[in-house]
């Protein structure tokens, strides 16, 4: 990846600024730790989703191996390191995820870090039990959020119209 990144970044490769290249993880401390040292202008988000482990174990199978605060401790080191803030990917599922409380419990775990939310309303994808929360609903949370200090968008859901958006390729491509 990192040479991925250098290629692209090269004046002679594709020569993208590096602080528009954004890399993206579910989330692997050891792999954070290591990027922070590379010296690159990158962006890093981490898909966090949930605000606790119950939850976030519940979502992401991956995430039994790596706890929130290990997360938190790798983006401190990468921030610190950098100098760059983390972007916080949260995708707010109707009654999972996106109740006051856990807008609350997200507000602790950004004050322990520099960091920014993305919040992102699910899409919904035949066969799955989640449901998209409403535009409202959405926007409710990121105000909850902004109220305590942390700095959250509701990112613009692009593609649902065509069952193209986040999630919805695979899924339909493998039926």
């Amino acid at each position: 990846m990192i040479a991925a990144i250098q290629i692209i970044n090269a004046d002679w490769g594709m020569n993208i600024g590096a602080r528009k290249i954004t890399v993206s993880t579910v989330g692997l401390p050891k792999q954070i730790r290591r990027l922070a040292k590379e010296n690159l202008q990158i962006n890093l988000a981490i898909s966090l989703h949930a605000p606790t482990d119950e939850i976030r174990q519940k979502l992401i199978p991956w995430a039994k191996k790596i706890s929130i605060d290990d997360l938190v401790a790798a983006g401190r080191y990468f921030f610190d390191t950098t100098g760059r803030e983390i972007t916080l990917e949260y995708l707010l599922l109707e009654g999972i995820n996106d109740k006051v409380e856990h807008a609350y419990d997200l507000v602790r775990i950004c004050r322990k870090m520099r960091c920014n939310v993305n919040l992102i309303r699910y899409n919904p994808v035949e066969g799955l039990p989640f449901c998209r929360p409403s535009s409202f609903a959405a926007h409710q949370f990121a105000e909850h959020l902004r109220s305590r200090g942390v700095n959250a968008h509701v990112r613009k859901s692009r593609g649902l119209d065509i069952e193209a958006a986040c999630g919805q390729l695979r899924r339909s491509s493998s039926r």
